[in-house]
């Protein structure tokens, strides 16, 4: 993994953690998500995805745990 990578998730990870705990495991959550958007961009750098399409997915599911997970507190 190159340097700039690593940095990337550094930055994100810590922008994770640095957001309001909504839910026991909520950062972790949070950050798989982030995670799967910034793969969805990396492979849509590499060869043609319907990328809004696919990241409007992810948030939307992302939406709804966090609505229920939130909701089960």
């Amino acid at each position: 993994m190159s340097v700039d990578q690593l940095k990337l998730i550094a930055v994100m990870r810590d922008a994770v953690n640095g957001a309001e705990e909504r839910y026991p495991g909520y950062h972790k959550d949070l950050f798989d998500y982030v995670s799967q958007i910034v793969m969805l961009e990396r492979e849509h750098t590499q060869r043609t995805t319907q990328i809004q399409k696919n990241v409007t997915g992810r948030v939307a599911a992302l939406g709804v745990l966090i609505d229920r997970s939130a909701v089960a507190q």
